[in-house]
């Protein structure tokens, strides 16, 4: 060492600097290298990991349990990766079958509340039954089997009667009572609750001019009852004036018939598409008459369900099943998806069809005749 002078000991040490610095950066290529390496595993091992949850959260647990076992049988996962997923696996499963559980209680008791149901419809004794056995299954609480029980006394004749008194379903529930107890001790009562209430809603329908298919059914009714329990002594002359209501029926009756025999088209008219005279007098409807007469041919009949902004009738035909338009018109609004079977009429394009022909007319004439009478019977009492 004592030969090297201060030049050779100058160019060693440059030399051995250079060696230093060569070394230097291998140790930091090399852990460079490992450090990329060991994050590459990591991501695999997330990636089976997630393999394996990705399962779990379908709901898929006996694939998911197969996987793992794969995985941990190739040593293909960490420590602490097989604890998450056993965890995992573990709670989810726990949860999916709590939840099938109830979901299948809840089954149990909605098929048994509905065969309690379906038995009061048919026989108190039978719904009787029925709760005894919604007693001994022990899937409902004090509070709903007393619920029960109040719906069974509600069909009783007390339970009917009291119905009735509070004025809830009148017309409903002494049709049930008369039907379940034809000779019961409320029956005088509530027959004569039926005669009134029926009574009071078809006079509403004659002066507000209801729909005329349910006043008819209304009438046939009521005619139909008085005549039934003629001989049953009810009184009702205190709530009822025969020549009032036989009045009020002729007048709707009349004042119907006019209005359906007009020529004004109101919404909801039934009509006829009865002669086929569009003019294309706008620009955006050229085309028009000829694509809706190939799709609703004259002779058809619909229900006028509303104006255009040009006032055009919006028609609408449910015997129409071609409904393929090439254009919309400016229809589109009122179309469906599956049903485009709407157009629009020039006024005399279209012949009202009235609900209430001659025919008609004189058979509730006839009808209002036989109320007046079948009235008397319980008014002379």
């Amino acid at each position: 060492m004592s030969n090297i002078n201060v030049s050779n000991k100058k160019t060693f040490v440059r030399k051995l600097g250079t060696f230093a610095g060569l070394g230097l950066a291998g140790i930091i290529t090399y852990y460079g290298i490992t450090k990329i390496d060991q994050n590459n595993k990591n991501s695999e091992f997330e990636e089976r990991v997630s393999n394996v949850l990705e399962l779990v959260e379908e709901q898929k647990f006996g694939p998911a349990q197969e996987l793992f076992s794969d995985y941990e049988n190739e040593k293909l996962l960490r420590p602490e990766d097989k604890i998450k997923i056993k965890t995992e696996i573990k709670t989810k499963k726990s949860e999916y079958e709590k939840k099938q559980a109830n979901q299948n209680w809840k089954w149990k008791k909605n098929a048994k509340e509905a065969a309690f149901e379906s038995k009061l419809e048919t026989s108190l004794q039978e719904a009787e039954a029925e709760l005894e056995d919604l007693k001994k299954s022990r899937m409902f609480s004090t509070e709903e089997i007393n619920k029960f029980k109040d719906k069974i006394y509600s069909h009783t004749e007390d339970g009917l009667k009291q119905t009735w008194q509070k004025g809830e379903n009148i017309k409903k529930v002494c049709e049930e009572y008369l039907q379940n107890y034809p000779e019961g001790i409320y029956k005088k009562e509530a027959v004569k609750n039926l005669l009134r209430t029926e009574i009071s809603s078809l006079v509403n329908d004659f002066e507000n001019k209801g729909n005329l298919v349910y006043t008819k059914i209304k009438l046939d009714n009521l005619n139909k009852h008085l005549k039934e329990y003629a001989d049953e002594g009810i009184d009702l002359s205190e709530a009822t004036d025969k020549e009032e209501i036989f009045y009020k029926a002729i007048s709707y009756i009349l004042e119907t018939y006019k209005k359906d025999n007009n020529s004004w088209l109101f919404v909801g008219d039934k009509v006829k598409f009865s002669r086929s005279s569009w003019d294309d007098n706008f620009i955006d409807d050229t085309g028009y008459k000829d694509e809706r007469n190939s799709i609703i041919p004259v002779g058809s009949e619909g229900v006028l369900i509303g104006y255009s902004d040009r006032k055009e009738n919006i028609v609408e035909f449910e015997s129409v099943k071609k409904t393929w338009w090439k254009h919309s018109w400016k229809l589109d609004k009122y179309w469906t998806k599956s049903r485009r079977n709407v157009a629009k009429f020039h006024n005399d394009e279209l012949t009202k069809i009235p609900p209430m022909n001659k025919y008609f007319k004189d058979e509730l004439i006839k009808q209002s005749y036989e109320l007046r009478t079948n009235l008397q019977t319980y008014i002379s009492k």
